[in-house]
Parts: C-alpha cells; sequence; structure tokens
C-alpha cells in the first residue's frame, strides 16, 4: 500500500513551484503555482496542463513586470478553470488578489483540410475537446468561402460530452469548404473556436455522356443514353429531350431511374424530326427536387424511319 505509481518534475533552472493541483474530466491533472524561469516577470503564474500519467500537454505564465503568484485552481461548470493569487504588476496596491479565467478549448480533427467527400455522403466530424464544463455545448458550422463567413449551420447544441457528429454532406460543389466549431458557456456565448486548417473539398456533380452532340439517330432505334454522377444518397434520376437546342426541355423520357443506374435504353422517338436535339439528365431529391443536372454539349440529330413506298395493287375491272 501506498506504492509511488509515478512522479513527475516541471520547471526551468530557476525557482518554480506549485500550490494547487486538480485532477481533470479526461485523467490528466491541473497545476497552478508560480515560475521564475519563465514569463515576463520576476515571477507569473504557472499554470501546467498534463495526461493522466503526468505528461506535459500544455502549460501557460500569466503576469508583467514584477510578481504574480497563482495559490489556487479550479475547474469550471463553463470549462475552462478559474485562478485565484497574488499579482504585483497590476491593481491599485502593493499587492492586490488575482483572478485568473481559462477558457476551454476544442481541437477539430476531421475535416482538416485536404479531404474530397461526395456530396450525400455520410462522414464524422471528430473534434478532441479540451477542459469541457457540464454547461458547455457545441456549435458546428460550414464555411464556403474559405473560412471568411460560416451561414450554414451543420448542427447546435451538441451536447459536451460529444466528441464527433455524423453529417450528410450536403448536395453542392465546392473547392473552398471549412468546418468550424464553437464552444458555448450556459448563455450561450461564445468563448472559444476552431475551424478547419485549410480547405476541403465538396464534389456532387452528374456528366452526360452520350449523346452528347454529332450523333444521327433514327426513329424507333434503340440508343443507350450513359451518365456518370459523383454524389450519393439522393433519390432517383430523370431523363428530358429538347428539339430546339436546349431551350426548352418539354419531353420526358424517363422518371424514377433507379440512382446507382448510369445508362438507360432508350426507344428513340419516330415522330421527331430535329437536327436541334439535346438530352438532360437531372439528378432528383425525395422531395422531387432538382438537385444537380448536365446536358448535351451539343445538339444532336432525329430522323424519322424511312418509310419504303408500297407496291400499287392494280384496280379491278368489272366486266
Amino acid at each position: 500500500m501506498g506504492d509511488t505509481l509515478w512522479t513527475k518534475t516541471y520547471g526551468g533552472s530557476d525557482d518554480d513551484e506549485g500550490y494547487s493541483v486538480q485532477q481533470c474530466q479526461d485523467g490528466g491533472f491541473i497545476i497552478a503555482g508560480y515560475t521564475k524561469s519563465y514569463g515576463a516577470g520576476s515571477c507569473d503564474v504557472y499554470l501546467i496542463r498534463t495526461d493522466s500519467v503526468g505528461d506535459t500537454l500544455w502549460t501557460k505564465t500569466f503576469g508583467q513586470d514584477s510578481s504574480d503568484m497563482g495559490y489556487s485552481v479550479e475547474k469550471s461548470s463553463n470549462g475552462g478553470f478559474i485562478i485565484a493569487g497574488v499579482t504585483y504588476s497590476y491593481g491599485a496596491g502593493n499587492g492586490d488578489v488575482y483572478l485568473i479565467r481559462i477558457a476551454p478549448y476544442v481541437q477539430l480533427n476531421t475535416p482538416n483540410g485536404g479531404e474530397i467527400w461526395a456530396g450525400g455522403s455520410i462522414h464524422s466530424i471528430a473534434w478532441q475537446p479540451g477542459d469541457i464544463g457540464e454547461n458547455n455545448r457545441y456549435n458546428i458550422l460550414l464555411s464556403l468561402d474559405s473560412g471568411a463567413t460560416y451561414p450554414d449551420t451543420i448542427a447546435s447544441g451538441v451536447s459536451s460530452d460529444s466528441t464527433s457528429w455524423n453529417w450528410k454532406v450536403p448536395y453542392i460543389n465546392d473547392s473552398t469548404c471549412r468546418v468550424k466549431i464553437e464552444i458555448l458557456d450556459a448563455a450561450g456565448s461564445v468563448v472559444a473556436e476552431q475551424q478547419s486548417d485549410s480547405d476541403f473539398i465538396i464534389q456532387f456533380y452528374t456528366t452526360l455522356i452520350s449523346p452528347n452532340g454529332g450523333e444521327s439517330l433514327e426513329g424507333g432505334s434503340t440508343y443507350q443514353i450513359t451518365w456518370n454522377t459523383v454524389g450519393t444518397g439522393f433519390a432517383s434520376y430523370r431523363l428530358l429531350l429538347s428539339t430546339d437546342g436546349g431551350a426548352t426541355y418539354p419531353d420526358t423520357i424517363a422518371t424514377n431511374i433507379q440512382n446507382t443506374d448510369t445508362s438507360y435504353a432508350w426507344t428513340v422517338p419516330d415522330t421527331i424530326n430535329s437536327s436541334s436535339c439535346k438530352i438532360k439528365v437531372e439528378v432528383i431529391d425525395d422531395s422531387d427536387n432538382v438537385l444537380t443536372y448536365d446536358e448535351s454539349d451539343s445538339v444532336f440529330s432525329i430522323s424519322p424511319t424511312s418509310v419504303e413506298e408500297r407496291p400499287r395493287v392494280p384496280k379491278s375491272f368489272a366486266i
């Protein structure tokens, strides 16, 4: 009983002392004291955060030119820590009470830049929380302009004990995407945040392969319309026909084509004679909305089946 599990020392070449320690939610520790080895003054508040075996995760110093010391540290229900001590660098007197509030933090792991995600797919937004309190919540936001603005909310009020969120990637095609995680306190104010280090890509598009222009189709024949789609999770495809160079698409070739199909055997109509034909493939969601589409790059032609002249039957004459 009472055997030593481990010991650690912290500090530099000068005098460094710890006065208060608390265990954190992840099993690590937070230590408050003072340091003469680091910081800006002759003696600064010294805050040390360790993991469960005492290895240093991070350190911070607080103070200015004179002496500043931390005597007590506590976890906050709103996340982060509160330190009480004394300062000779600030305040009105020779020594004043020094109260320091440390915010929680969050490390965004994915997406953190360089990922290529297909629209409609499910991906995990993952993060590593730092000293989150029971009253904290997360907001998850999306930017489509490299983080300049975050107008789109992915999720709000996410529980403080969460470290990931399964996200159905939107049906968009954009190469300047970023995600931001916000930590909220009990009043709903943002106390910490982090965004993707660089842009990631969301791809969602369909490409009509054939007919793509220049083909000559004969009415009554069977033609294979083909396409390719980057994306998933949508409902179906719809195929439309134009005979005015794509100005309008009044004729529906097929609807409710399975979302796994990439071709359709089309019986070319025998009632059309046009050299200005195009086909459009539409990607449809569950509410019959068009998510994206593509059309023939240029026109193709449809001509009716040639009708061979039938032999004439002579009239019968009455005798």
